[in-house]
């Protein structure tokens, strides 16, 4: 859930006269994975059973909690999932609300790309059942029952409500979103070629939904200009990792947690980007991922009830339609182009749905109607007029939304013509200028362009010639000439960009280590590609991920702690008055850790187009999952590459080292077994560890802490973070008195 983020720990007490100094415990695991939960042998066990679906998670570990002790309270039952996701788990509880989480290993296989996705200790969801002492329970474990979960969460801690009544409310609120019962029917894998279906049933339903949630993250994917689901924060379990902070915070889903905004990358979560799960369910349901059978047809109905949804977690407000916008057209043959005879001209027409029909319009007049599923304009030029024609293509999908594309093609059926196809933006003085002609009745004798002659490509129709250009714009013109004397021409304007965009520090808000692992002590400084590599920067463990924080300055200048890299650029127009546009500059980083490329040039996260200021954030999101798995000695050095649209190009630098401090974690001690205070200080030695258990409840924390006890320090409280990097130690005695 999402009070509770430290678990639970059974504490060995030791004499602190002696002793071996404090054992270490890991969660609920010891050393050898051994679970050292309490399991109840007194009453009548039960099972739950279902599966763990997004997409199926594999080899994950499911665990049953008592709600009312939250996560990381006594385990009352576990197991692991096997190859479909199934799973049966034992329970030995009394009558109960129960949490049953999936997740912390294992893997999925995302629908939308067939990406693996490990799963992690903090990847994993959640169901929220009633249970009564012997039952047999069916429970799915989907991102449908683990938002009705945080929703219910939300309810008790929030509102007020009883348990009880919280979790039918929950469950039966995101069952009507969903359209199907979100614990009972079990999701169907719609990527496995075995599940074929003859109707839409609600376990395909359910199928589709995590589908469709995955076709979404692909989708957040490439708005970040990435690989899909190649970050962590574009995936399927992240998704429901971002509805749960949000639903948690206010009981909507908005996009506002308790951070503010939201953001998955530089994209911004509003209620409609889980909306939107409803038109990719039908994206996903065109593409060869969907075996079962099923077409956008069957699902619409379906699909456009989760679009359209005002229910009161969306502020009570609908939704768009899953399909408001007609097809896309785009012509196989770039417009302008040269034309003679009789020619097809092939086009794509896509729809979210199905395209209902095509028709074509030359100058305005009906041409012809073509086949919706292969589009092709089979056009006798002969009939008309040489020169410019109007190609018009109106296409209808089957809910009668319209869309249409214009092109323009140049008729030539008497007599020679040319047309200048090279790029009219460069950023060089030696220009080779490229395009295409057709001849009439005579053939073709030469192509001048600015007084240089041409080398043709008779067979092929095109041409090519070197000539010298001056910075600023130049009047390109090429005349073909028959071998009867005709003569005709093309002119364009060609603009000459010298200069490449400029690039500076926007400085931002970091602090240094005085390398005493101790993060209220960094010093500030004021980060730039000039200091960023002195002394390594301070990087706060729980600011590693952005986990769902939108960019922007109150990332490192408003308490959030967070390291961000900043660039100020343009492009200067220079003595000739060529440049590109803010909006229109291309931004790429790269990040290298000890000279290894770690990531590759990718998209920067652009907040605002028309904004000359760019924030990276140093989190797992832009930098990698493990990143920050370093020493003080390990060095990065992070590329920013901006680009002009004629190819000029300049690149800035970062170099620093970062030393990952563990900031103080306040913890409340509550004691389940208070034996340990009725036995005298000197004899706690004989007491039965297994009798004992202390549970540590704290602020919310990102990444998993270790707790020991240490007999010889006056039982003073230690707190270690290892993730493979090293060992960061926060040390504080406890405000308790121990007698």
């Amino acid at each position: 859930m999402t009070r509770f983020i430290m678990l639970a720990l059974c504490v060995v007490i030791a004499s602190c006269g002696g002793g071996s100094g404090g054992e270490r415990v890991t969660d609920e695991n010891q050393g050898d994975g051994s679970v050292t939960g309490n399991f109840s042998s007194s009453v009548t066990k039960g099972e739950a059973k279902g599966v763990a679906h997004d997409a199926p998670m594999i080899g994950a570990t499911v665990r049953a909690y008592s709600w009312e002790q939250d996560i990381g309270s006594t385990i009352l039952g576990e197991t692991q999932t096997d190859s479909k996701g199934d799973y049966a788990l034992e329970i030995a509880s009394e009558d109960a609300e129960l949490i049953i989480q999936a997740g912390l290993d294992g893997y999925y296989l995302e629908e939308a790309s067939g990406t693996r996705i490990d799963l992690g200790s903090n990847d994993y969801l959640t169901a929220i059942v009633g249970y009564e002492v012997g039952d047999v329970i069916d429970v799915q474990i989907t991102p449908m029952t683990y938002l009705a979960a945080c929703y219910a969460d939300y309810l008790v801690e929030r509102e007020g409500i009883g348990r009880v009544d919280a979790r039918i409310r929950a469950n039966s609120k995101f069952s009507g979103w969903a359209g199907v019962d979100i614990l009972e029917t079990k999701p169907i894998d719609v990527t496995n070629t075995d599940n074929v279906a003859v109707n839409l049933s609600d376990g395909f339903a359910y199928g589709f939904i995590s589908a469709g949630i995955s076709k979404t993250m692909e989708m957040v994917s490439e708005e970040n200009g990435i690989e899909p689901h190649s970050s962590r924060y574009a995936t399927s379990i992240s998704w429901s990792a971002a509805a749960c902070s949000d639903i948690s915070h206010d009981g909507l889903l908005n996009g506002v947690n308790e951070n503010g905004q939201m953001a998955l990358g530089s994209y911004l979560v509003t209620a409609d980007f889980y909306r939107s799960i409803g038109a990719s369910i039908l994206q996903f349901a065109q593409s060869a991922q969907n075996v079962t059978g099923l077409t956008t047809d069957d699902l619409f109905t379906m699909a456009n009830q989760i679009s359209i949804s005002s229910d009161e977690v969306f502020g009570g407000v609908a939704g768009q339609p899953v399909d408001i916008d007609g097809p896309t057209i785009s012509s196989q043959l770039a417009p302008n182009s040269l034309i003679n005879g009789s020619v097809s001209i092939d086009f794509t027409v896509e729809d979210a749905l199905r395209v209902q029909e095509v028709v074509f319009y030359i100058d305005d007049n009906l041409y012809a109607t073509a086949q919706p599923n292969n589009p092709t304009l089979n056009w006798n030029t002969t009939v008309f007029t040489d020169g410019e024609h109007i190609v018009r293509v109106v296409a209808t999908d089957v809910l009668g939304n319209e869309s249409q594309e214009s092109y323009v093609y140049q008729v030539v059926n008497s007599g020679a013509a040319v047309e200048i196809t090279s790029p009219t933006l460069v950023n060089t003085l030696s220009y080779s200028v490229t395009g295409t002609f057709l001849s009439g009745a005579a053939e073709v004798s030469s192509i001048v362009v600015n007084g240089e002659v041409a080398e043709l490509d008779q067979e092929q129709g095109t041409w090519q010639v070197e000539i010298d250009l001056e910075g600023g714009v130049n009047l390109v013109e090429a005349v073909i000439t028959d071998s009867l004397g005709n003569s005709n021409s093309d002119s364009v304007n060609v603009s000459v960009d010298l200069f490449k965009p400029l690039i500076t520090n926007d400085s931002t808000i970091a602090t240094v280590t005085n390398f005493n692992g101790q993060l209220n002590t960094c010093d500030p400084i004021t980060l730039s590609n000039e200091t960023s590599n002195n002394r390594p920067i301070c990087l706060n463990a729980e600011k590693v991920s952005l986990d769902g924080r939108a960019i922007n300055s109150n990332l490192y200048n408003s308490g959030e702690g967070y390291i961000v890299l900043g660039i100020d650029f343009n492009d200067p127009a220079g003595i000739h008055g060529v440049f590109t546009s803010v909006s229109d500059l291309a931004i790429q980083y790269q990040v290298e850790l000890n000279d290894q490329i770690t990531v590759d040039w990718s998209e920067a996260p652009r907040q605002d187009l028309q904004s000359d200021e760019l924030l990276l954030p140093v989190t797992t999101e832009y930098f990698g999952d493990s990143f920050y798995q370093v020493t003080t000695e390990d060095e990065f050095r992070v590329s920013f590459k901006v680009v002009d649209q004629s190819g000029n190009e300049s690149v800035f630098i970062f170099e620093f080292m970062l030393d990952v401090v563990t900031p103080q974690i306040n913890l409340t001690r509550m004691v389940e077994n208070e034996e340990i205070f009725s036995i005298p200080f000197a004899n706690r030695e004989m007491i039965n560890s297994n009798s004992i258990f202390i549970k540590y409840e704290g602020t919310t924390s990102s990444i998993p802490y270790l707790i020991s006890i240490d007999s010889s320090s006056n039982h003073r409280i230690e707190h270690e973070y290892e993730s493979s990097i090293r060992e960061n130690r926060y040390r504080v005695v406890t405000n308790e008195h121990w007698p």
